[in-house]
């Protein structure tokens, strides 16, 4: 039976491979940075309401460094750039031109930025946003570029001036030739994809990539991992001619319905924080960072 290949080795990624471990499936993980400490480490989540399904996920004797260290079956340097499946087995293509075959793909990664300037050359960090995308825009790549990283750092400083103290005060202080780091954030609200009879799936940031005014987006990834696990436990079935489709169709009306209301969610306070009175009617005032119980009012 072909193993598993998943794409990407970010937290979804990873999660999954020591699901697939656990279960005794074979699996083989892709990793488009040519090693782990390829890129420095400019960035952080949290995990909230999902430290059960993490654990649950996890093997017990693991530890955070142990995980790093002792992953299985990586392979680095390998950005997708093509999949071909015949309804049984699925083809990744990759950009150095080499394929490997397996029974299933996950995707686990949703987009990127190719600007990775050391965070280590940053004297200070500091984020500002606004939204200037209306109802002309169809998409992300019809909105006009805003200018060069010296027009942004403007564009931010100009935005600060309404901001009361200090912080006005500190974004006046930042040097014009600061570096910039700028990115235009998007969303998808999760639809229904195309499994290519139970031989490609998505999962984390692929299956619903939101915005982060809520924090929501690692917390959702693993209880997916976690549905996944569940789904391949019960309905798994190695000698079938498609093995993980049953535990797919399972695993895919969770995440569906999960992942388009928590991007629809996210959607709606990242717009609420930019607007005070809307940010008082925001998912963030009213529920916090918990998820959404069914029965709750």
């Amino acid at each position: 039976m072909p193993n598993p290949l998943s794409s990407r080795s970010g937290s979804a990624g990873f999660l999954t491979a020591q699901v697939l471990k656990k279960l005794g499936i074979p699996y083989t993980v892709f990793e488009q940075d040519a090693a782990l400490d390829a890129r420095p480490r400019d960035w952080d989540f949290g995990i909230y309401w999902a430290q059960t399904p993490l654990a649950d996920c996890l093997p017990p004797e693991i530890t955070e460094e142990r995980v790093r260290a002792t992953q299985q079956f990586e392979k680095y340097g390998k950005r997708l750039v093509g999949i071909e499946t015949n309804g049984k087995i699925v083809t990744a293509t990759f950009e150095d031109g080499t394929q490997e075959q397996g029974g299933l793909l996950i995707g686990a990664e949703a987009h990127e930025c190719s600007d990775s300037t050391p965070s280590s050359e940053w004297t200070f960090t500091l984020m500002v946003s606004w939204n200037d995308y209306n109802d002309f825009y169809t998409t992300t790549t019809e909105i006009p570029n805003i200018g060069s990283k010296p027009e942004i750092l403007r564009k931010a400083k100009a935005q600060a001036q309404r901001f009361g103290e200090p912080f006005r005060s500190i974004w006046n202080a930042v040097p014009d030739d600061a570096p910039v780091w700028y990115n235009r954030l998007s969303s998808w609200p999760t639809e229904e994809w195309d499994n290519r009879n139970g031989t490609v799936t998505l999962i984390g940031d692929a299956a619903h990539p939101m915005l982060p005014h809520r924090g929501q987006g690692l917390n959702n990834a693993i209880h997916g991992v976690a549905s996944l696990q569940s789904a391949l436990r019960d309905r798994y079935e190695p000698d079938d001619a498609q093995p993980f489709k049953r535990a797919l169709e399972v695993y895919e009306s969770d995440v569906w319905e999960r992942g388009r209301e928590a991007v629809i969610m996210s959607d709606e306070n990242a717009e609420a924080v930019h607007n005070w009175e809307k940010l008082k009617k925001s998912p963030l005032f009213k529920l916090g960072i918990k998820p959404r119980v069914v029965g709750d009012e």
